[in-house]
């Protein structure tokens, strides 16, 4: 009787403990499928927000490809000549009297220059667009077949060139002689009778001449007074040392009426190590600040 009461206390123990056991595993079976159904709830959530978000964002796209629709319909008015209104456009005319037909010129001009001061100096001449133009240091022409194509090509202006020994080729001379008159000399003793012969003063001045310091400051004081009295100077050759010095001592005296404008070609180059030659520096004229005598008598 006792082995038998013992033997079914064990079976009794067993069952309670396995149905323990599986109550247990029944909870976590119910709490890990309530946790997925939540999972499954927060993404159909999401899914849904997603695609709310997706809506918006194609009505969003597609109202700005109406609007770049607009914009290019209107473009294309504006093209066609007309704008909402049905008023024409007035036409697009460039200023009269400019037509780029000499600016090859920069590309075959005996000049001692860079490309870049080539066309800087034939960009410059249009822009300002000056009746009466200088030039000190002419040598083989080469800037000054550029001045007077720029000059063609605006339709104006003449050019007067002064040199101590021109070495002008006849064909270069044919193509510039229409604007040009030429003074052999130095320019100190030339100036006043060159801007009497122009029939006045000029507004415009290429100084490419003495670059000792003396010499180039030399050639902007004896310039001052046969310009107009609001007229630029470009000065070749800024960035070698001693014609930079002069443009200093010139711009820094306030009696001169210069205001330095600075470097428009910055292009330099060493030939010799330690000596920078090349660049073009732009001054500015003003005789409302200069006491410099505008008459062309002795001694101006």
């Amino acid at each position: 009787m006792t082995e038998s009461f013992a033997g079914n206390g064990r079976s009794v123990t067993r069952e309670a403990g396995q149905e323990a056991m599986s109550s247990a595993t029944s909870g976590c079976l119910e709490q890990l499928s309530a946790g997925v159904a939540e999972s499954v709830r927060l993404q159909t959530q999401l899914n849904e927000r997603f695609a709310v978000r997706l809506l918006e964002f194609g009505n969003s796209l597609r109202a700005v490809e109406q609007t770049c629709r607009q914009i290019d319909a209107r473009i294309d008015r504006v093209t066609a000549g007309r704008l909402e209104g049905g008023t024409r456009l007035a036409p697009v005319t460039m200023p009269a009297g400019y037509t780029p037909n000499r600016f090859d010129v920069v590309h075959r001009a005996p000049a001692l220059m860079a490309m870049s001061e080539r066309v800087v100096l034939y960009s410059l001449v249009v822009g300002l667009r000056p009746q009466k133009c200088l030039e000190i240091g002419t040598h083989r022409g080469g800037s000054a077949l550029i001045i007077v194509a720029a000059l063609d090509d605006i339709g104006q202006g003449s050019l007067a060139c002064v040199d101590l020994a021109p070495a002008i080729e006849a064909e270069d001379w044919r193509a510039i002689a229409h604007r040009t008159v030429l003074h052999p000399g130095a320019s100190l003793g030339v100036l006043a009778e060159m801007a009497r012969g122009s029939g006045g003063r000029f507004d415009f001045a290429l100084i490419d001449g003495d670059h000792s310091t003396p010499g180039a400051l030399g050639d902007i004081q004896a310039v001052l007074p046969v310009l107009e009295d609001a007229a630029h100077i470009v000065l070749h050759d800024a960035h070698n040392d001693k014609v930079s010095e002069a443009i200093i001592l010139a711009v820094g005296n306030p009696g001169n009426g210069l205001t330095n404008c600075g470097m428009i070609s910055a292009e330099k180059f060493a030939p010799s190590e330690g000596e920078y030659w090349g660049g073009l520096r732009l001054l500015r004229f003003s005789r409302k600040k200069s006491p410099v005598s505008g008459r062309f008598g002795a001694g101006s």
